[in-house]
């Protein structure tokens, strides 16, 4: 609880909730991924929820508030950590696109650094990129989940990190995809984490795109300006997103 304790004195924005529960432990296996970190400073929010709907509430900048989630991972691994500290835990990330589009990269960044720092071992990350710019991604579900089993056949995920909406959406095709249910952390906007059902073992992590926020940096920066336009792409989720920002900007 060491790690909560300092975390809550760094509050800032978002929302967290974290509910009453046992410890668990988390299986741990070897691995040599590894991937560099990156910092994030977009504004962020955890939810958690307990099968009572206890929730216990506390406010946290990004990356405290990454460090919060993983905080709560570092309770669950318990003696199970200390048997097998020559070991890694396994975790998948689920990037909607890739690893370098923005502003998911800052967010996944900031969490490949906390993970590791607040559990004190090693962290194997793989990614997968599921690349849904076009309207395959539905009637290819079926193939990422088997092809997705096919690479976790040895060791399987003992973390499943899905980032932005089509990882969110396709995550809920990999429930029962591994032998023993991994926790899951879902991370998007509101409007998606928010129908999603949590597990006792499971997080969402509700981001915010600053768009006000973003304009009145811009008209400091620069107070002649007259016009500003934000480009969206043609996706579902990109349509939502952009009648978000017309609504916020209105």
């Amino acid at each position: 609880m060491r790690a909560l304790g300092t975390i809550g004195n760094r509050l800032l924005s978002g929302e967290y909730r974290a509910p009453k529960r046992d410890k668990t432990q988390l299986a741990m296996h070897l691995s040599e991924w590894a991937f560099p970190p990156r910092e994030s400073l977009h504004p962020v929010a955890v939810r958690r929820e307990s099968p009572e709907n206890e929730p216990m509430f506390r406010t946290f900048s990004s990356a405290p508030l990454w460090a919060a989630a993983c905080a709560c991972l570092t309770l669950w691994t318990g003696p199970a950590q200390a048997q097998a500290a020559e070991k890694a835990l396994q975790v998948l990330i689920l990037n909607s696109y890739d690893e370098s589009t923005v502003p998911y990269a800052q967010a996944r960044g900031a969490f490949m650094e906390e993970l590791p720092r607040l559990l004190q071992s090693r962290v194997a990350f793989r990614q997968y990129d599921l690349e849904a710019r076009g309207h395959e991604l539905e009637k290819d579900h079926d193939l990422k989940v088997r092809l997705l089993q096919s690479r976790f056949t040895d060791a399987q995920p003992d973390l499943v990190v899905a980032i932005g909406p089509p990882a969110v959406h396709f995550s809920e095709h990999l429930r029962g995809a591994f032998g023993a249910e991994p926790p899951f952390i879902v991370v998007s906007a509101k409007e998606y984490t928010d129908p999603v059902v949590l597990r006792a073992t499971d997080a969402a992590v509700a981001t915010r795109i600053p768009y006000a926020e973003s304009v009145q940096d811009i008209l400091r920066l620069k107070p002649d300006t007259s016009s500003i336009l934000f480009v969206f792409g043609a996706s579902e989720h990109e349509r939502r997103l952009a009648a978000a920002a017309g609504q916020v900007l209105q």
